[in-house]
């Protein structure tokens, strides 16, 4: 008997173990899923808040360049400007939202004038002198100094100036209708100054929905907390614009992460509760069916042994019955003689039901041996015809033997195969008065089988429908008072289909209340020559 405790260890891992490991892998992929989808989250936000300080950057130096254009390209800031120096005229008109100082030199990067707003606290003459260095590079200044107006020619940057975040435009200045200059003409440039300060990082993060805005002059360790852009392209160091990385999609994930937890623990708690109790009853079905199993061979076990018992002394019975009947005709006694033919009857009748019996409990201790072998059908049906040619005269029944031309030998166990056909045609002639039961082979292909089908029906009594079902069953009959009638022990198609299984068949079955009944035992053919399926 297997041991309960290895049994319960085998059943955990071929039912419990693989329900956790999918409960494992479901929260592992769960979360590996959530963490994917926060890290494009926060790639996503890195990616945005780039384009949206650059398309910041952009906006604000292409409304510097425009500025300076409007300024470089008139007439009155050009008498202003660079004809004579009028500070008055250039507090009075150079008012811009986006403009802090303005600078002019000569093409020889000579420093001309300079002037700051009060909002700007700078040192402007520091200030000034780095613009005329950086502001453009020579060749810029040539292109620009060719092009003859400022309208077709203007230079932005982003520089980093002793710390601080400037946007300068620069352009040539000019009269609106100016001719184009001679090479190597003078020329005077004007510079827009944009000194972005603290407080407008600050404004200008609050609007972009960035925290930590700010400029520096070094790029921030790659340690991920903040994000990075290059905003300076020349000056004493170069700059970066940074800004705190948010990672919406982290955060997001960790402040749901505590319900996800507790889902999916929740999820394995049931998985497991699930699985403790399929194995329990996994466990409880077996023990059943262990108990049942034992109770089944120790009930076989002990009807074969009395059965055994039984036999021994009945065929005494039977022995010495047939000896007393022996010298009561030779002392011509027959009414005595006939007494003791009643208990020869009575003794055989009860060694064929120990028979059943001891057979049945044999099938179910697969202790029943068959050797199979090539059988003649035809010699099996005509011996079984024999047999019951008494009890069909008896019975007023005509028994008819119809073997197919094509059918010569079954592959079956001789000796179980007349138990098989006597038990089928004993009851059809049991059940049958003043009839007629017919015993007919046919071969047949049954999938890519050749098989033998042996009928055997009657014309008796039939078999209702609801009965049909539980024919086979051991101990049961089709109906209680044909069974008190008829006698049995129900034992003989339970036993037949048993055999017929045994040797690689079946027995099926047909009937109709009133009409009689017909059973089919298939089994495997052995014939010289292969049946082919009919086109």
């Amino acid at each position: 008997m297997i041991d309960p405790n290895a049994r319960g260890r085998q059943l955990w891992m071929s039912v419990g173990a693989p329900i956790l490991i999918l409960v494992l892998c479901l929260c592992a992929g769960s979360v590996a899923i959530f963490a994917e989808f926060a890290r494009r989250q926060d790639d996503a936000f890195v990616r945005n808040s780039e384009q949206l300080v650059e398309a910041a950057m952009r906006g604000r130096s292409r409304a510097l360049s425009n500025t300076t254009k409007d300024y470089a390209y008139w007439d009155d800031a050009y008498q202003a400007i660079t004809r004579r120096w009028n500070p008055a005229w250039v507090e009075r008109n150079f008012v811009s939202a986006v403009a802090d100082g303005l600078v002019v030199f000569r093409s020889d990067r000579t420093l001309k004038h300079a002037w700051f707003g009060e909002q700007v606290e700078v040192d402007g003459a520091a200030l000034a002198r780095a613009l005329v260095r950086q502001a453009a590079s020579d060749s810029e200044l040539q292109l620009m100094a060719a092009a003859g107006d400022a309208a077709s020619a203007t230079v932005s940057r982003t520089l980093n100036i002793d710390g601080r975040l400037v946007i300068v435009a620069t352009a040539p200045v000019s009269l609106e209708g100016a001719t184009p200059r001679r090479p190597g003409a003078a020329v005077d440039f004007v510079v827009s100054v944009d000194v972005v300060d603290r407080t407008e990082l600050d404004e200008k993060g609050a609007r972009l929905g960035l925290h930590d805005f700010d400029f520096a002059a070094t790029a921030p360790p790659a340690d991920g907390d903040l994000v990075s852009l290059r905003a300076a392209e020349s000056g004493d160091e170069g700059g970066w614009l940074v800004w705190r990385n948010d990672r919406p999609g982290s955060a997001a994930f960790l402040s749901q992460a505590l319900m996800v937890l507790v889902f999916l623990a929740l999820a394995g708690a049931m998985a497991i509760w699930i699985a403790r109790r399929l194995v329990t009853k996994q466990l409880d079905v077996l023990a059943h069916a262990d108990a049942e199993a034992e109770a089944n061979r120790a009930k076989s076990e002990f009807i074969a042994m009395m059965s055994h018992e039984l036999r021994t002394p009945l065929n005494a019975v039977i022995g010495y019955a047939e000896l007393m009947r022996e010298d009561l005709e030779d002392q011509g006694l027959e009414r005595q003689c006939e007494d003791v033919r009643r208990i020869e009857r009575a003794g055989h009748h009860l060694l064929r039901l120990i028979s059943d019996i001891l057979d049945h409990a044999k099938i179910d201790a697969n202790k029943m041996n068959t050797a199979l072998e090539p059988t003649s059908v035809a010699e099996a049906l005509n011996e079984v015809a024999t047999i019951l040619a008494p009890a069909a005269r008896e019975q007023g029944n005509r028994v008819v033997v119809s073997v197919a031309p094509d059918v010569a030998h079954v592959l079956a166990d001789p000796m179980r195969l007349q138990q098989c056909l006597l038990n089928l045609a004993g009851n059809a002639v049991k059940f049958t008065h003043r009839g007629e039961v017919r015993l007919a082979a046919t071969r047949q292909l049954v999938g890519d089988r050749d098989m033998v089908l042996i009928e055997v029906a009657d014309t008796g009594i039939g078999i209702e429908q609801e009965a049909l079902a539980r024919l086979f069953s051991p101990f049961v009959q089709a109906d209680a008072a044909i069974a008190q009638h008829y006698g049995g022990t129900g034992l003989g198609l339970s036993i037949t289909r048993k055999l017929a299984r045994a040797m690689g068949g079946d027995v099926a079955v047909s009937s109709e209340l009133g009409r009689g009944s017909r059973f089919t035992l298939s089994l495997p053919g052995a014939q010289a020559a292969p049946l082919r399926q009919a086109a």
